[in-house]
């Protein structure tokens, strides 16, 4: 079996440059780094990170751990990937589903297995290992959402005023009466973006009507129930506005079986842009989250803490989301108090049917696509 000493010598280079490439632990030269590195492919060497890592106490890896595996997620793994690899870092990640003891079991695994620091979206709860981690010191940054009497690192979009830009956008509209299908209250996203939609209808002297807000859980098939149940309502609302993208698509199946077409009949924005959002009809509005640079920030944050002071106090870095105005949204409905009655009975004048029927009336004909994919071109935001 090749040794570090035999790749040195093949190389024509130090053991201690040998070292310094696979462990990160010095600036190389991409000469001689590319020597070493084919060296090692010619020798077959595989470094000993078990060894290495008793050795210097450092694993060169970082944790990722999330609570769901969606768009959002995977584009701020993209950004933490690329910041980790060129520190010399590489990523574990790890999938909670939800669940604070899972959460609990891989942050404990994580530190068993050596990780030098822990990139947390949090399942929303205070628990022992969070407890612990805060304790220590550990090198540990949240993002998305903060966990309630957890001092940590974390980077997230300002969540209140994103929403209160989506909820001003449909007002500018026309629209007064907005139902809001909110994500879980476990997360202190999902609250921020409700006191944004709140604070949005009471700026435009619109009382807030807590009917109108009902939770879709995270989840597209609550999502798809809490819209059946916002548009039972009566007045049913002109417009909605959904507080993730898990729940996008369970709101646009109930839209569907309720027979209401968005924007004519009712107007929509969601939260968190995804690829695919421009190339539905209609196209979506959404309020965009700079996900990458979250993940690329949050990276370089928890690489700073393993690498200079880690008893710093935490801080805060709050990112700018934009609102993607697009066709969902629609051209508004007017204000003039007649043209909107107008519009209200034409749409809600129709007989909502229950979800028991709905469910029937689903069954019985052939499946329909809310919107399907068509050919990308250029539209003006």
């Amino acid at each position: 079996m090749a040794t570090a000493r035999d790749v040195a010598r093949r190389a024509g280079v130090s053991t201690s440059t040998v070292s310094h490439v696979f462990n990160g632990t010095r600036g190389v030269s991409k000469k001689l780094r590319d020597r070493v590195l084919a060296a090692s492919d010619e020798l077959g060497f595989e470094p000993n990170i078990v060894a290495r890592t008793l050795k210097t106490n450092q694993s060169r890896t970082l944790g990722f751990v999330v609570p769901d595996v969606n768009a959002f997620y995977i584009d701020v793994l993209r950004g933490v990937e690329d910041v980790a690899g060129a520190a010399g870092y590489a990523v574990m990640f790890c999938h909670t589903h939800d669940d604070p003891t899972q959460e609990q079991n891989y942050l404990r695994l994580l530190r068993a297995r050596r990780a030098d620091g822990i990139i947390l979206s949090p399942a929303g709860t205070y628990h022992d290992e969070l407890d612990r981690l805060s304790r220590s010191a550990y090198p540990l940054v949240l993002f998305d959402c903060s966990v309630p009497g957890l001092s940590a690192d974390l980077v997230a979009v300002d969540n209140e005023p994103a929403a209160h830009m989506a909820v001003a956008h449909l007002i500018e509209k026309g629209h007064r009466r907005i139902g809001m299908v909110s994500g879980d209250y476990v997360f202190s996203s999902s609250e921020r973006r409700v006191r944004g939609y709140r604070r949005a209808l009471e700026e435009a002297g619109i009382p807030f009507d807590e009917s109108l807000v009902v939770s879709g859980a995270s989840r597209a098939d609550l999502s798809r129930r809490a819209v059946l149940e916002l548009m039972s309502r009566s007045p049913r609302p002109t417009a909605l506005f959904v507080g993730n993208n898990q729940m996008t698509a369970g709101a646009m199946i109930a839209l569907q079986e309720l027979g209401l077409a968005v924007p004519d009949d009712v107007a929509y924005v969601g939260f968190d842009d995804v690829d695919w959002a421009s190339f539905l009809r209609p196209q979506m509005t959404m309020v965009a989250q700079p996900t990458y640079e979250i993940g690329r920030t949050a990276t370089q944050m928890v690489i700073d803490r393993i690498e200079g002071d880690p008893d710093r106090p935490a801080r805060r870095v709050s990112l700018e989301a934009k609102l993607m105005v697009r066709e969902s949204s629609g051209g508004g409905v007017s204000l003039a108090p007649a043209s909107l009655a107008q519009t209200q009975d034409r749409t809600s004048s129709r007989r909502l049917p229950s979800e028991r029927v709905v469910l029937a009336e689903a069954a019985r004909r052939p499946r329909v696509r809310a919107a399907g994919p068509v050919r990308a071109r250029q539209q003006p935001m």
